[in-house]
């Protein structure tokens, strides 16, 4: 045989060996699907995938599922804490007028109370402002106040409470027809004791609006928004719930 036709030999054998490696490439999936990841990662494989996107599914409820359990065992551990910040609030609100009740509204109220969250109090049996600037003038002196804002034009009292090395802020506010804090609970309750979910979702999506910083309602949910959108007047009330903090 010459030498020209073993070189034709080689480069024959040579073109059907990658023949053959090409066959084997095709016949190989080019995305290997790999175990699924604990968290998420981008350029996951699509969730037309059942078996990823069921991963998926199960990934994202039990984080869920570990948030609320933690917001869960923070809050068991500051309650002790912030019961005496509303039993000193009680006492000083007694000196100055026995008859005047705290009720609770809000997030507290609703148990939708984040570690970060305030106390939402309304005043019952008053509306005169100047109860609360008085109040003002006798919480200031107490050793657990660490700080103390009127801001009148709300005509709401905000208490910063330093207990045991917690901080909690308590809102004051007095009780009048413009006041939609109680109808907020209601509707809150009623939402509760229909979906047996909706106190996880409403924890978790308060998280993500202060996250977002969007957690005051009056900006997200203002007059100008409801009129644009024909929204119903109790928008920001549903809206309250996952957003004030």
């Amino acid at each position: 045989m010459c030498i020209r036709d073993r070189e034709k030999k080689a480069h024959l054998a040579n073109l059907m060996k990658k023949l053959e490696q090409s066959k084997t490439s095709l016949n190989t999936p080019s995305i290997k699907y790999k175990k699924l990841p604990t968290t998420y990662e981008p350029r996951q494989p699509p969730l037309q995938d059942m078996k990823y996107r069921d991963d998926l599914y199960k990934i994202l409820n039990g984080e869920i599922e570990r948030f609320c359990r933690s917001v869960k065992c923070i809050k068991e551990a500051e309650q002790p804490a912030r019961t005496v910040c509303i039993t000193e609030i009680k006492k000083i609100l007694a000196d100055i007028n026995p008859s005047l009740k705290l009720i609770f509204y809000g997030s507290y109220a609703t148990d939708l109370w984040l570690p970060s969250s305030g106390i939402d109090l309304i005043v019952a049996g008053s509306q005169d402002q100047p109860l609360l600037e008085k109040f003002r003038d006798m919480v200031k002196k107490e050793t657990w106040c660490s700080a103390v804002n009127f801001i009148a034009q709300k005509s709401i009292l905000k208490v910063e409470c330093k207990i045991k090395n917690l901080t909690v802020n308590i809102y004051l506010t007095l009780h009048d027809a413009r006041h939609k804090g109680l109808e907020f609970v209601e509707l809150i309750k009623k939402y509760g004791s229909a979906l047996p979910f909706f106190g996880e979702l409403g924890v978790l999506l308060k998280y993500l609006f202060r996250v977002a910083d969007l957690n005051d309602p009056s900006k997200v949910f203002s007059d100008v928004t409801l009129e644009r959108h024909k929204l119903p007047w109790h928008t920001p009330l549903i809206g309250s719930v996952f957003a004030v903090t």
